[in-house]
This record gives C-alpha cells, sequence and structure tokens, in this order.
C-alpha cells in the first residue's frame, strides 16, 4: 500500500507515529536553546552508566572498566604470543 492509501485508511496522526525515533531520556535537563543545566532529570542511584556515542553511524558503548578490559586482553595476548614462539 502507498503511503497516500496508508494515510487515507490509518489517518495522518497514526502514520506519523511509525516515522518518528522515540525520545531518548537524558541525565540533565535542557536549559536555554537547548543547552543542557545541571539540574538532574533522572535518578540513577545504585545504576551502572554506559557512555555512547555514534561514531560513522554505528553506536559504540564505553563500558566503565574498559582500560581494565583492555588491558586483560593485551596481557592474555602477549601470552599467547610467547607460548607460541616458545614452541
Amino acid at each position: 500500500m502507498m503511503l497516500k492509501g496508508l494515510v487515507e485508511k490509518y489517518g495522518k496522526e497514526k502514520v506519523n507515529i511509525l516515522t518518528k525515533y522515540p525520545s531518548i531520556l537524558t541525565l540533565h535537563k535542557f536549559g536555554d536553546r537547548g543547552r543542557f543545566t545541571d539540574e538532574i532529570t533522572t535518578n540513577v542511584d545504585g545504576e551502572t552508566l554506559y557512555a555512547s556515542e555514534k561514531i560513522d553511524g554505528t553506536n559504540v558503548v564505553k563500558h566503565p572498566q574498559i582500560r581494565r578490559i583492555i588491558e586483560k586482553m593485551l596481557t592474555d595476548f602477549g601470552y599467547l604470543i610467547w607460548l607460541l614462539l616458545k614452541t
């Protein structure tokens, strides 16, 4: 069914809902001209927070312990190389 038919059958409001992204919860309140303020709007007590950013259209999550994870991976990888060279 074409867009015109969908609008005629279901109404513009219902079709419009399908094309919108959901609101993204923010930690800080918006102030003048869309800038964040220091006022917290979301209670995150006891929650683990993850930072993320979009790189080339892909959401990349930054784990709070990423440094420890990378160090462990490099240590394990180094140990594997050492074992391979030893044999």
